[in-house]
């Protein structure tokens, strides 16, 4: 995930885990149940190679062993999280995220490479593409278009314009807004949590895969990002 210096500050610790463990709003959270849309196809959509893990991997997790048929869209490579390391990573971290959803048991068919540049991802353009790939009845989950990140918001705005369009359902999932934000900057009021105790393990694991953004010094994802990622639980927003 190449971080950007427009919007909210995403280094430094952020806001710790522990205010997130206290937050009456976010314990409080009413439950979604994941259940299959009406055409079985759910769109997942990740502005970088680890999105759909961090992001949303749990419930996607959940839909599938519900028989949901997993299509994912891989808006960037994420080649540009190592200045100079372009050519490696644009080949290595779509590889990271066959190797996690494998130990998530996600099964992603088709999977859609966009290669929008990272950090420059066209709005216009991937709503017109998501357009064509999303459809009436299918449910899309992407980032929140407030999530922080300069990508993620990108996704998230298109992402809700194209669902609108074909008349899909759509659920944001939210990556840097822990990191940033504060219990009072939520929308608590369209939120929605998915519990999965049981595959909270594998979620970690999976994460294990990106090597590219969980290890060097300093790592993209260190580890108090993933004690914000790597919660037995997910949070979604309705559109």
């Amino acid at each position: 995930m190449v971080q950007l210096s427009a919007g909210p500050e995403l280094k430094g610790p952020g806001t710790p885990e522990a205010t997130w463990a206290r937050c009456p709003e976010l314990a409080g959270l009413p439950a979604w149940q994941p259940a299959l849309p009406p055409t079985g196809r759910v769109i997942v959509v990740a502005p970088h190679p680890d999105d759909e893990v961090f992001g949303i991997g749990g419930t996607a997790a959940r839909l599938r062993s519900e028989g949901a048929q997993l299509e994912l869209v891989a808006v960037t490579d994420g080649e540009r999280s190592h200045p100079g390391q372009e050519d490696h990573l644009r080949t290595v971290r779509p590889q990271e995220t066959l190797a996690a959803a494998g130990r998530l048991g996600l099964t992603f068919g088709p999977i859609y490479r966009l290669q929008h540049p990272d950090g420059e991802v066209d709005e216009h353009l991937l709503e017109s593409q998501l357009v064509k790939i999303a459809a009436a009845g299918d449910l899309v989950l992407a980032p929140w278009s407030r999530d922080g990140h300069p990508d993620h918001d990108v996704v998230g705005r298109a992402s809700e314009r194209a669902a609108m369009r074909v008349g899909a359902t759509l659920m944001q999932y939210l990556v840097w807004a822990w990191h940033w934000a504060t219990p009072e900057d939520l929308p608590w009021g369209r939120a929605q949590r998915v519990d999965f105790p049981n595959l909270a393990d594998r979620k970690r694991d999976a994460a294990a895969c990106f090597a590219s953004q969980i290890t060097g010094d300093p790592a993209i994802l260190p580890p108090h990002v993933r004690s914000r990622l790597l919660r037995s639980f997910e949070v979604l927003l309705r559109a």
